[in-house]
C-alpha cells in the first residue's frame, strides 16, 4: 500500500537513499540531469505516514553522485 510519495523535482530523481541514525529522516543522493543542473542531495522527513522535504540542494559539482552514507561525529578523549 502507498502511503505517501513526494517530488523531489524535475529531470531528478532519487539514486541511492540512507537514513539518519538519530532522526525520521532519509538522506537522498539525487541522480540528476546535467543539462538542467538538477543533480544533488536532498532530506526528506517522514513523520505520520507523511513525507516532506526538509532542503535541496542542486549543484553542478554534484555530477554522477554514487551513494550517500550519513553518520555520527563524536568528540574523543
Amino acid at each position: 500500500i502507498l502511503v505517501d510519495s513526494i517530488d523531489l523535482g524535475e529531470y531528478s530523481s532519487p539514486w541511492h537513499i540512507a537514513s539518519s541514525p538519530i532522526d525520521d529522516v532519509v538522506y537522498v543522493a539525487l541522480g540528476g540531469d546535467n543539462l538542467y543542473d538538477t543533480e544533488g542531495i536532498a532530506a526528506v522527513r517522514y513523520e505520520n505516514n507523511t513525507l516532506s522535504v526538509d532542503w535541496i540542494v542542486t549543484d553542478p559539482s554534484f555530477d554522477t553522485l554514487h551513494g550517500i552514507d550519513v553518520f555520527i561525529l563524536s568528540s574523543c578523549p
